[in-house]
């Protein structure tokens, strides 16, 4: 499954992370990374990620509309690996403002998003 196939779904399991948790800045950024990954599908498709072990976390966990906060670190972690595969796939293209941010803080000390 692509995730060109499955933008609806993530776009309205980022709708609804925000609507739940409209001050968490962790959830903010899951939220505007899932919509980053949507508004550039076809580089994440091109980057062959769906053959990536973490594309059926993320969509499972995104069909499951779990947002505790144990679902929400497994996918921020599943969005830092996918961005990474993407910006390596293409690195040419530059990252969007929440793609760099979920790509920075998976590097900081492997503690999840960044809150400040």
């Amino acid at each position: 499954m692509t995730i060109r196939e499955k933008r609806t779904s993530i776009s309205q399991f980022a709708a609804a992370l925000r609507q739940r948790s409209p001050q968490d800045k962790r959830n903010l950024l899951v939220a505007d990374t899932l919509d980053a990954l949507c508004r550039h599908c076809d580089l994440y498709d091109a980057a062959r990620v769906s053959s990536n072990p973490f594309h059926p976390e993320l969509l499972r966990t995104i069909a499951a509309a779990d947002l505790s906060s144990e679902a929400l670190f497994a996918l921020f972690e599943c969005l830092a690996v996918l961005v990474h595969l993407r910006k390596l796939a293409h690195p040419a293209i530059p990252l969007d403002e929440a793609e760099e941010m979920c790509s920075s803080s998976s590097n900081t000390a492997g503690n999840g998003c960044r809150t400040t």
